[in-house]
């Protein structure tokens, strides 16, 4: 199996081992940019419904790192961003 994302073709091993670090995970952390926050919430909405423990990292540079001193082993970090086109 692959999956098409943004041009890239990603291999089915890589999605298996995305899909098993999450299933395995304490907790996933949800690192979003300003652009992905939306589509972040809305991930965390969807791994919570899973039952996943899932956290959305959000806010000040103060507030994201006292919630970052949070992070055990076993934890996953989703970090979220978009290629940025520079004219």
């Amino acid at each position: 199996m692959a999956a098409f994302v943004g041009g890239l073709v990603i291999d089915g091993a890589t999605i298996d081992a995305v899909v098993e670090a999450i299933d395995t995970s304490r907790k996933v952390w949800v690192l979003p940019s300003s652009q992905t926050l939306g589509v972040a919430i809305r991930v965390v909405d969807q791994l919570r419904i899973l039952g996943v423990s899932a956290e959305l990292l959000d806010g000040s540079e103060f507030r994201l790192m006292s919630s970052l001193t949070s992070l055990r082993q076993g934890d996953v970090v989703l970090s979220m961003d978009v290629p940025r086109h520079e004219h």
